[in-house]
């Protein structure tokens, strides 16, 4: 279609990225991307939303932010796949500074099982934060806090601290105990333990 200079309308480039998406094809998301830059159509939400998605779905995390950066307007969708992107990461502090900017700018207000998702990965970079100073007993009672749903971020951070600290006894208990609840921890920690 570029050698007849037809137009390519937006549903095809959706179809399209939903392909990239569904492959996780990242040459071809690449070329797309360029392809879409030379368009002209790049303002339109959905389109947006969904060549973030591809983005993200292709690893290409810091091409997605830079994306969502010069993103003239936001949705919910937007803000949403950046923050679960950075959860899944497990960076935690980007998580929490894109959302305290979404609520701030955009006066998205979330809702009890939104702010249960959050107090989670909020709990999840303190065992993180603690870890990474060495204060496995801090870190280990914060795990541990009562009605706090431990997700697989968490579990790797709860292990993760064991593992650089020698803890190795707890960090088999760890292991198992992720095991037993259908969770899988990153294979990197798995071979470190």
């Amino acid at each position: 279609m570029n050698n007849l200079n037809l137009p390519i309308s937006k549903d095809i480039y959706i179809s399209l990225i939903k392909e990239c998406i569904a492959t996780g094809d990242l040459n071809r998301a690449m070329e797309l991307d360029s392809h879409l830059n030379q368009s002209g159509i790049r303002h339109h939400l959905p389109l947006l939303n969904h060549l973030l998605i591809m983005y993200l779905s292709c690893g290409f995390i810091e091409n997605a932010h830079q994306l969502f950066d010069r993103m003239p307007i936001k949705d919910l969708n937007s803000w949403a796949a950046m923050i679960f992107a950075y959860v899944d990461e497990e960076k935690f502090e980007e998580t929490i500074c894109l959302f305290i900017k979404m609520q701030h700018k955009y006066q998205y207000h979330c809702n009890e099982e939104i702010l249960k998702f959050l107090v989670s990965w909020m709990v999840c970079g303190l065992v993180d934060m603690y870890g990474k100073f060495g204060l496995v007993r801090d870190a280990r009672r914060m795990f541990e806090m009562n009605g706090v749903k431990k997700n697989a971020a968490c579990w790797n951070a709860m292990l993760n601290t064991y593992i650089q600290h020698g803890c190795c006894i707890e960090a088999v208990k760890v292991l198992y105990e992720m095991k037993g609840g259908g969770l899988e921890p990153r294979e990197s920690l798995v071979n470190e333990v």
